[in-house]
C-alpha cells in the first residue's frame, strides 16, 4: 500500500502550525497562574438558633479569629474541628458576611464549613453598640430548658 501524496502534505502543515515546545521553567510559570485562582470554591453553612440555617455558595476564604487563635481556612484545607469565642468572616465571590462576638464550635471537611452558634449577644453585629448600662445582653443557650 502507499500513501497518499495529500496525507504528507496536511501532516507537515500540522507540524508547522503547532506551537514551540516550553522550556520547563516557562511551564511551571505558566501551571503556578492557573493554580492562584483554578476556580477551587467551597461551600459554608451558618447554624443558629436565632437565624435558623443559612447556606454560602462559591466561598473562598474563612476567617476564624477567637480568642485563642486566628485562622484562615481556604478550599482543600486540611479537615478542622475547634471552639470559636470571637469573629467569623465568610468572604464569598459576591461579599464578605462577617459573624462578630460569637461563641460556637466549627468544622471544616471536605470543602463544606460548618457553624454552629451556641451563643451570640443579642444586638446585630451592625448595630452593636453598647448599651447604657456598659454590659451586653447576651443569649445563654445553657441556662435555659
Amino acid at each position: 500500500m502507499a500513501a497518499r501524496p495529500g496525507k504528507k502534505k496536511q501532516e507537515t502543515e500540522a507540524a508547522a502550525t503547532e506551537q514551540p515546545k516550553k522550556s520547563r521553567k516557562e511551564r511551571k510559570a505558566e501551571k503556578q497562574r492557573e493554580q492562584d485562582d483554578s476556580g477551587r470554591r467551597m461551600r459554608a453553612r451558618v447554624i443558629s438558633i436565632r437565624d435558623g440555617v443559612e447556606d454560602f455558595e462559591s466561598v473562598r476564604v474563612v476567617h476564624v479569629d477567637s480568642s485563642r487563635y486566628t485562622l484562615m481556612l481556604m478550599p482543600d484545607y486540611t479537615p478542622s474541628i475547634g471552639e470559636v469565642e470571637g469573629t467569623v468572616r465568610i468572604v464569598t465571590d459576591e461579599r464578605v458576611e462577617t459573624y462578630e462576638r460569637v461563641k460556637g464550635f466549627f468544622m471544616l471537611r471536605d470543602n463544606e464549613f460548618q457553624l454552629l452558634v451556641k451563643e451570640e449577644y443579642a444586638v446585630p453585629a451592625e448595630a452593636a453598640q453598647e448599651p447604657e448600662g456598659g454590659e451586653l445582653e447576651f443569649i445563654d443557650l445553657e441556662g435555659q430548658t
